[in-house]
């Protein structure tokens, strides 16, 4: 009886070895690409011409800006932007610094990081 059981308990155990193996050896459906996606890829020297870059206009975002707030804080960001185009150029960094802090005090990233930009 003994030998039986011990029997049993070795042919589970290999069959279990051999299912955690063959597990194992296959390929993750999530990380592996089927093969009909990676072969309708254009050649290398058939890509499309490269987007032509979208530049963010400081005068754009800001206008953007203006119109998400209320018109005492547009008309005060628009007297501090006219500031800073008048400024000379050494004082276009404070002025730019003070719009930066302006715009995030009002919640605006994007304005903000655009006149930290020229900080």
């Amino acid at each position: 009886m003994l030998k039986s059981i011990r029997s049993k308990q070795i042919i589970v155990t290999g069959a279990m070895v051999l299912l955690v193996a063959f597990l194992f050896s296959r390929d993750i459906k999530g990380l592996v690409k089927p093969k009909e996606e990676t072969s309708k890829a254009p050649a290398e020297g058939q890509m499309m011409p490269e987007a032509v870059e979208q530049q963010i206009s400081l005068t754009e975002v800001s206008t953007t800006g203006k119109n998400m707030i209320n018109a005492g804080l547009a008309a005060e960001i628009t007297s501090l932007e006219n500031a800073y185009n008048k400024a000379a150029d050494k004082d276009k960094v404070e002025a730019a610094k003070l719009l930066a802090q302006k715009w995030d005090d009002l919640e605006q990233s994007v304005p903000s990081a655009l006149y930290l930009e020229i900080v």
